[in-house]
């Protein structure tokens, strides 16, 4: 992320400000799979500020959040920044997917339908390179009407834990999402912050939450994990602390087979 992007845009109001660039929590994390989020736009520029980073994942919405409350779909925005990435894996090939955010949530409540996300793939499978395309799906969102149907446009799922307390059931709802989906492959999105209850973190809860996620790793049940965002690893809550010693402990260790 941008340093500083949700302070700023108001996200996390009333939180201490951040300086940490995205280089720089891929050297304090030592994680190299990233995703290109956080207000960053999908150009060289971006990538060359995280030189360190190995795998990149592009992301943008296909619809805008607008101030009466209501979401507009943008899909002219998507497509153009899908494009851009494209043209970034033609020449970088650390870009290796694209992600479409908040996918069951602004995007289905501005009226998405399956023609739209046909002619979304369609540009995708015709413009080389193909990138692989994943969906943002939140776990308070999967009884939709309609949302099986449209998760059969996306190769991979991204499942945040958008209400901290809610950890225990995330393997249920990771079932679901298998249910629903056909059995995509699905990555587990973890916050810093509890977003749904405008709340930090506690260690031991935040614990929690990396002890559910390691035992889905091993089980080979999810692909693995995302940890949102940078721009609060350099804050010292309990939360993030949590994170850097859970990655010393478990960084090295391989996924057996």
């Amino acid at each position: 992320m941008k340093p500083n992007v949700l302070q700023a845009g108001g996200e996390l109001k009333g939180q201490p400000a951040s300086t940490l660039t995205a280089e720089q929590a891929i050297q304090r994390t030592g994680l190299r799979n990233v995703i290109l989020a956080g207000r960053l736009e999908i150009n060289e520029e971006s990538l060359a500020a995280m030189p360190s980073a190995e795998r990149v994942i592009c992301k943008w919405s296909l619809h805008k959040n607008m101030p009466e409350g209501h979401a507009e779909l943008r899909i002219e925005g998507c497509s153009e920044r899908l494009l851009a990435a494209k043209r970034l894996a033609l020449n970088d090939r650390r870009v290796e997917g694209f992600l479409v955010d908040d996918f069951s949530t602004g995007t289905m409540k501005a009226g998405i339908n399956s023609q739209h996300l046909a002619a979304f793939q369609y540009l995708n499978a015709t413009t080389r390179p193909p990138l692989p395309l994943l969906g943002t799906i939140y776990t308070m969102s999967l009884e939709q009407p309609g949302l099986a149907d449209l998760l059969r446009y996306f190769d991979q799922l991204v499942v945040p834990l958008w209400h901290a307390p809610e950890i225990d059931s995330l393997p249920q709802r990771l079932d679901r999402c298998a249910e629903l989906s056909g059995n995509k492959p699905i990555l587990v999105c973890l916050y810093f912050y509890d977003f749904g209850n405008s709340a930090l973190i506690p260690r031991a809860m935040m614990q929690q939450h990396l002890d559910v996620v390691e035992r889905l790793l091993r089980a080979r049940r999810i692909t693995g994990v995302v940890f949102c965002g940078s721009c609060m690893l350099d804050l010292g809550w309990e939360s993030t602390e949590c994170l850097f010693k859970w990655i010393e402990r478990v960084g090295d260790d391989r996924i057996e087979s």
